[in-house]
């Protein structure tokens, strides 16, 4: 582990000798900066239309000026845009302050939207949730109760270049556990700014985490640590990550640490290819949640994901290789996922990762969504990934002696149904299907009524 991240350090150090390089108003924007695809994606989602002609001449290389226009033109519609193109728009707006300011929007529309800047978010989920055991078997704890989770964000800006964002959450006979936990704590507390370091973006505090499409490095919450991105072309981007995760008291040793690696490319507008390296200093022993034990792990991940006309097929496969594995498990226990889905929020993530695919601003909105995932015992890190988060999750469920967390040693069919019923209001249908991934024994059926409230 002291290895992989001193070579972390090292690759942090060799891209931060590059400098940041200012540019004057007038000077080129390079053609291989990272602003030429957010603008061009603002201007495909319709909130900026262009120059006054009413074309975006997204084949010519343009000023710094030229580009502030255009960014001003982005602020001017900012309230028409979504979270995702709100959060490009302060990006560009920190990136281009200085033209801003030249131009004369300080003045007016940019003291403005520095003062809007700062958000207050609620959200909550209330959940009506029954399972299916089979004939003998118990009943997984906590599925047949009422659940609810609500969380309050903040965010804002320190300057044109820095921000931060605090979420706290509060969790009331959640699925999966064994009493009811009804006091807040803050899972996210971090601060972030651009253009530092040689990076695009760092990020450093208490955050989520999803890489790829979060099969594997997937935690909504709860990671103390480093984040730093890097715009290698147009469409790469690389991404390093340094973490401490918060546990539960099966982790033996003071804590758990984690450093990644990820490769992320577009091939075309539809299509997203990518790579991930993971190093993982988890002590798993037979004595906790699971029958079986390993010293460490390192893990590779592989990730695509493309959209054919409505449509997007997303698929991950992984393989997880365990120093010193104890009892029944392999040295290089391996996990997959594919998933449908004609979705329009995210559907390049795997569902549920604590997110919907419907627009929750259009009332109407639907979405459906099937996928199977396989895993083998040991094959997921512990705390990592979308599936260990999830309603069914109960870590003292055990079948016939052998425990089960989510996914240890399990394969599940999945449909879900999504709705916007109401702007901030949406209903999901969820079924799942588990099955026992080396003797195909069945384990459990789930069916959930899930409300989501976003302001």
């Amino acid at each position: 582990m002291k290895k992989t991240f001193c070579i972390l350090l090292a690759l942090v150090f060799a891209l931060s000798i590059t400098g940041i390089v200012s540019a004057g108003p007038f000077m080129d924007v390079p053609a291989k900066h990272w602003s030429y695809d957010a603008v061009s994606k603002l201007a495909k989602d319709g909130i900026i239309d262009g120059y006054g002609d009413g074309t975006f001449r997204g084949d010519k290389t343009l000023t710094r000026y030229e580009m502030a226009m255009l960014v001003g033109k982005a602020m001017e519609r900012s309230d028409k845009a979504d979270a995702q193109n709100k959060a490009l728009i302060e990006k560009l707006a920190a990136e281009y302050s200085t033209e801003l300011n030249n131009l004369g929007v300080r003045v007016g529309k940019l003291e403005a939207y520095n003062k809007s800047a700062f958000k207050v978010g609620f959200d909550s989920l209330t959940i009506i949730s029954t399972d299916n055991p089979p004939t003998g078997q118990p009943e997984v704890k906590g599925n047949h109760m009422f659940k609810m989770r609500n969380r309050l964000n903040f965010s804002g800006n320190v300057n044109p270049k820095m921000s931060y964002t605090i979420r706290a959450a509060t969790g009331v006979n959640f699925a999966g556990t064994s009493s009811a936990n009804s006091n807040a704590f803050f899972d996210v507390g971090y601060m972030q700014t651009s253009n530092f370091l040689g990076f695009d973006e760092v990020r450093w505090g208490r955050m989520s985490t999803v890489e790829q499409g979060n099969m594997i490095l997937f935690r909504d919450g709860g990671n103390d640590g480093i984040r730093l991105t890097k715009k290698l072309a147009n469409d790469v981007t690389l991404r390093l990550g340094a973490y401490i995760v918060n546990t539960d008291a099966t982790n033996s040793g003071d804590s758990q640490d984690i450093q990644y690696i990820s490769l992320q490319q577009k091939l075309s507008p539809q299509t997203t290819v990518g790579f991930a390296a993971l190093n993982n200093n988890r002590i798993v022993t037979q004595g906790g949640p699971f029958n079986y034990g390993y010293g460490s792990s390192d893990l590779f991940d592989f990730y695509a994901s493309t959209k054919i006309g409505k449509w997007t097929a997303t698929g991950e496969y992984a393989v997880n290789r365990l120093s010193n594995p104890i009892g029944n498990v392999s040295a290089s226990p391996r996990s997959w996922e594919i998933q449908l889905t004609n979705g329009i929020n995210m559907p390049h993530l795997f569902y549920p990762s604590m997110k919907v695919f419907t627009d929750l601003n259009k009332p109407g909105s639907e979405a459906f969504t099937i996928s199977y995932r396989r895993a083998e015992t040991g094959a997921i890190p512990a705390n990592l990934g979308a599936s260990r988060q999830l309603w069914w999750v109960s870590p003292n469920y055990r079948l016939n002696g052998a425990a089960y967390d989510g996914v240890d040693n399990a394969s599940v069919w999945y449909a879900s149904y999504q709705r916007t019923l109401a702007k901030g209001l949406g209903l999901s249908l969820d079924y799942q299907d588990f099955k026992v991934t080396s003797t195909r024994a069945p384990i459990d059926k789930t069916i959930y009524a899930i409300l989501w409230f976003v302001l």
